[in-house]
C-alpha cells in the first residue's frame, strides 16, 4: 500500500472507504473504535482524514499510475486498443459507475468533524485537518465530472429516508461552483506550504487543484457551447479568470511559498531526470508528490517495464516537437532529417524529445550489479508485453542507473509519483491568458520561456510564430496552437491528454485517425515480414491495422462523457442518462 511521503494509513477505520454499490449512502460505518471514544481530539480528525491520502492515484504492481493514463490518448497506447477511443463503450446493465463511497465518508468526517468541542490553542490545525476533507471532496466530485458530467450532490450523511438518495443530477456548472467552494474552504482552512505540518496538504495544493479544475471547465463550457454536452447556464469567462487568479496566486507565492521551474543547468538531462527521483522534498518545482519506500512494502515496478511494456509514444507525439530553433518539422529551415532511418527523427530536434522517449545507446538497465544493458532499437520485433506496438519506447521515469541489484525485482522501484509540478501551473495561466484575449509577450516570458529555457529551446515570440501546416487546430490562431503543443509537449505521458482533448472538443484528433508508429527499416526487423507479423500503412506501422481498420471510432455525439448503468436509472428514476447513450 502507497504512503503519502511518510504518512502511515492508521488501519483501524478503513472501513470507512468502502461498501456495497447499492447502499453506499446509506451505511453507518463500521467501526472498531465507538463514537463515544472517538472524535474527541485534534489527533482523531488527522487519524481519519489519513485514509483518504490513500485514495489518490498510485504507481502499483503492474500500474503506471498517471503515466499509464496517457496510453488512452493519441500521445501513447498499448498493444490493444482503448475501448472508449475506438468507439466501443457499452453501457454497464449492473452496478454502480457513480461511485460516492469516498464522498460519502469525507462527508461523515466534515460532519463529526466540524462538532469537535476542540481548544482554542488546537484550532488552527484542526481546521487544517478539515481543510483536507474539503479538498478530498472537492477531488472526488472533480473526478466524477470528468467522466459523467452534471453528477447529484451529497454533502452530507444520508439516512434512509433521506429524500436526497433520489436526487437529479445537477447541472455540471452547478457541481463546478460546488467543487469550487469546497477548494476556497479548504484554501482558508489549510496551512501555507512553509507552514504546513510535514508531508500534508497546504493552500498551495488547493490552489493548485482550483487552478486545473477552473481552466477544464472554463474550456469546456467554451468549446462545447451549444453541443448536448454543454452546460446550461456556461460561464467560460468565469472560470478561465478564477484558472488564471489561482494560478497566479501560486507563481507570486501569494501564501509566501515560491516555486520555480527546477534545472541544474543540463538541458540534455534535467527535465528526464524530473521524473526518476525518489525524493523531491527539496525540489522547487513539485507541489504535491507521494513517496514510496519498497523496504517498508510500498516499492512499485515502475522501473521494471518502463520502456518495454505499457503504453508507448505515437508518432502524432513524437512529430509534435519542434526543432531546436522553435521551428516545426514542417518548416524547420532545414533543421528536420526526417525519419526515414529510425533515430534521425529526433536530431536538431526539442531536447525534451530524447528525454521521453529512448534512443540508440540510452542506458536501459543495470542487471545485477554491474551490467549495463543498452537501448538498441523500437521493440516492435519481441513478443507480448515486450513488445511496443508502436516502436517508440517510453522513457519517462525510468532510473537506468540504479545499481542496487533488485531493480529487476518485483515492487522494489521507489520512483516518486507527482501530482502537481509549477510547470502545469503556468501553462494553465498562460492558457487561461489566452482564452481571455489578455496575452502578453511577457505572460508568455513568465510561463512558457521559462520552461523552455530548462532545456535550452528557442523562446516563444508571440509576434513572429512559423507557420506550422499541420498544426492541430487550424481553426484557432498560431498563439493557441503553439500554447497547446507546449503544454502537449511539457506533460507528456503524466495523464493530461485525453483530459486535454476532451475539454477542447478536439475529437478529430481521435476520429478516424489511426495511431501510427515508426518508419519501417526491413533492414532492422529481418524477423519481420510486413502483411503477417507486422502491418504498415504507407511505410509506417499500424498498430491497429487489422484490430481497427478505419481508425479509432470514437462518437463525438456520446463519447464525451461515459454512460451510467441501467441499473442505476432503475433505482433511481430521477437521473438521467448521459446524451447519446439512449
Amino acid at each position: 500500500m502507497k504512503l503519502i511521503k511518510h504518512i502511515i494509513i492508521f488501519l483501524a477505520i478503513s472501513f470507512f472507504l468502502s461498501c456495497n454499490d447499492s447502499d453506499y449512502l446509506l451505511r453507518t460505518p463500521e467501526t472498531n473504535i465507538t463514537e463515544p471514544s472517538f472524535w474527541k481530539t485534534t489527533n482523531d480528525l488527522k487519524i481519519f482524514v489519513n485514509q483518504f491520502y490513500n485514495t489518490l492515484p498510485k504507481i502499483g504492481g503492474y500500474d503506471q499510475g498517471l503515466y499509464d493514463d496517457d496510453g488512452r490518448s493519441d500521445n501513447m497506447i498499448y498493444e490493444n486498443y482503448d475501448i472508449r477511443l475506438a468507439g466501443l463503450t457499452t453501457i454497464p446493465n449492473t452496478g454502480s459507475v457513480l461511485n460516492y463511497s469516498n464522498i460519502r465518508s469525507v462527508n461523515y468526517f466534515l460532519e463529526k468533524g466540524s462538532q469537535l468541542d476542540i481548544l482554542d490553542i488546537e484550532k488552527e490545525q484542526a481546521n487544517a485537518y478539515l481543510g483536507e476533507g474539503y479538498f478530498f471532496r472537492a477531488w472526488y466530485y472533480f473526478n466524477l465530472l470528468l467522466n459523467y458530467g452534471g453528477v447529484p450532490w451529497i454533502d452530507k450523511v444520508l439516512t434512509t429516508s433521506s429524500p436526497e438518495l433520489y436526487s437529479p443530477r445537477e447541472d455540471r456548472s452547478v457541481i463546478v461552483d460546488y467543487i469550487l467552494k469546497d477548494l476556497d474552504t479548504a484554501i482558508s482552512y489549510l496551512r501555507p506550504a512553509v507552514d504546513a505540518e510535514t508531508d500534508r496538504l497546504s493552500k498551495e495544493i488547493a490552489l493548485a487543484l482550483k487552478s486545473r479544475v477552473a481552466l477544464f471547465e472554463g474550456t469546456w463550457e467554451k468549446y462545447h457551447n451549444n453541443t448536448p454536452f454543454a452546460a446550461k447556464s456556461a460561464n467560460s469567462q468565469k472560470y478561465l479568470q478564477i484558472a488564471l487568479e489561482a494560478s497566479n496566486d501560486i507563481i507570486v507565492g501569494k501564501y509566501g511559498k515560491i516555486y520555480s521551474i527546477h534545472t541544474t543547468g543540463d538541458p540534455n538531462q534535467d527535465y528526464f531526470n524530473l521524473f526518476n527521483q525518489d525524493d523531491l522534498s527539496s525540489n522547487s518545482e513539485i507541489i504535491f508528490w507521494a513517496k514510496y519506500r519498497f523496504e517498508l512494502g510500498t516499492g512499485h515496478n515502475l522501473q521494471r517495464y518502463t520502456g518495454i511494456t505499457y503504453p508507448h509514444p505515437t508518432k502524432s507525439l513524437i512529430d509534435s516537437y519542434l526543432c531546436v530553433n522553435g521551428h516545426p518539422i514542417s518548416n524547420s529551415n532545414g533543421l528536420y532529417q526526417g525519419d526515414d532511418l529510425p533515430f534521425d527523427i529526433y536530431e536538431n530536434r526539442d531536447p525534451r524529445l530524447k528525454q521521453i522517449t529512448l534512443v540508440k545507446g540510452d542506458p536501459r538497465t543495470i542487471e545485477g550489479n554491474d551490467t549495463l544493458v543498452t537501448f538498441e532499437k523500437g521493440t516492435i520485433h519481441l513478443s507480448g508485453n515486450l513488445r511496443s506496438p508502436t516502436g517508440f519506447n517510453f522513457k519517462k521515469g525510468l532510473t537506468p542507473n540504479n545499481n542496487s541489484g533488485s531493480q529487476q525485482v518485483d515492487f522494489t522501484s521507489n520512483t516518486a509519483i507527482i501530482y502537481f509540478r509549477y510547470a502545469e501551473i503556468l501553462l494553465n495561466y498562460v492558457e487561461a491568458k489566452a482564452e481571455l484575449g489578455t496575452l502578453t509577450q511577457s505572460d508568455v516570458d513568465l510561463t512558457i520561456n521559462k520552461i523552455r529555457d530548462r532545456v535550452n529551446m528557442a523562446h516563444l515570440n508571440i509576434n513572429n510564430i512559423v507557420n506550422d501546416p499541420n498544426w492541430d487546430f487550424p481553426q484557432l490562431s498560431p498563439v493557441m496552437n503553439e500554447i497547446r503543443r507546449e503544454r502537449r509537449n511539457e506533460l507528456a505521458c503524466e495523464g493530461f491528454r485525453l483530459n486535454d482533448i476532451l475539454r477542447w472538443r478536439a475529437h478529430h484528433l481521435i476520429s478516424g485517425q489511426k495511431p501510427m508508429g515508426i518508419k519501417f527499416d526491413q533492414s532492422m526487423y529481418p524477423e519481420l515480414t510486413p502483411g503477417v507479423n507486422i502491418h504498415l500503412s504507407n511505410g509506417y506501422v499500424d498498430p491497429y491495422a487489422i484490430s481497427l481498420p478505419n481508425g479509432w471510432g470514437f462518437k463525438p455525439d456520446r463519447d464525451y462523457l461515459l454512460p451510467l448503468s441501467k441499473e442505476e436509472l432503475t433505482l433511481n428514476t430521477n437521473l438521467v442518462q448521459n446524451p447519446g447513450w439512449n
